[in-house]
């Protein structure tokens, strides 16, 4: 089982259209559609989209390693609630600080995944490259989130 199933089988999991599931990591229906039928494949930033809205293990999603998800803590987003921006755990009434603190630990298993990722695929450079863009993007999220919590 490919990528390509796998990332369908998340959608079905989370009982989502292509639609709705392409929105929330800012992509169209139409590109969606090109990575479960195995015509693109997603760079770096897709990659990291996908992680942090749907907690998903990327380990899982790109080798099938792993569990599907990284806990059972919801996905970090940032975004406008009522005009002010804030940072929303998608718990009502969830410790943030906590939140915080898991989601930094979760990014840090992430950059491991992704490094034992890069070493057993070290002959796929373009594949390489993608993945250094995710650890990149996921130290950004990292120095966001702590800047959130400061």
């Amino acid at each position: 089982m490919g990528f390509a199933v796998r990332l369908r089988e998340l959608r079905r999991y989370l009982k989502l259209t292509q639609n709705e599931f392409s929105e929330k990591i800012c992509i169209t229906q139409a590109t969606l559609c090109g990575y479960e039928k195995k015509k693109r494949v997603p760079d770096g930033e897709i990659l990291s989209n996908i992680a942090n809205v749907y907690n998903v293990n990327i380990n899982w999603l790109l080798t099938g390693e792993g569990a599907m998800f990284l806990s059972d803590v919801p996905p970090l987003s940032v975004g406008n609630v009522d005009g002010k921006d804030a940072v929303s755990t998608g718990v009502a009434g969830g410790d943030k600080d906590s939140v915080i603190e898991q989601q930094a630990k979760e990014i840090e298993q992430l950059k491991k995944e992704i490094a034992l990722y890069n070493k057993a695929n070290a002959s796929l450079e373009s594949e390489n490259l993608a993945l250094a863009k995710v650890i990149s993007l996921l130290e950004e999220m990292k120095s966001f989130v702590r800047g959130k919590k400061g």
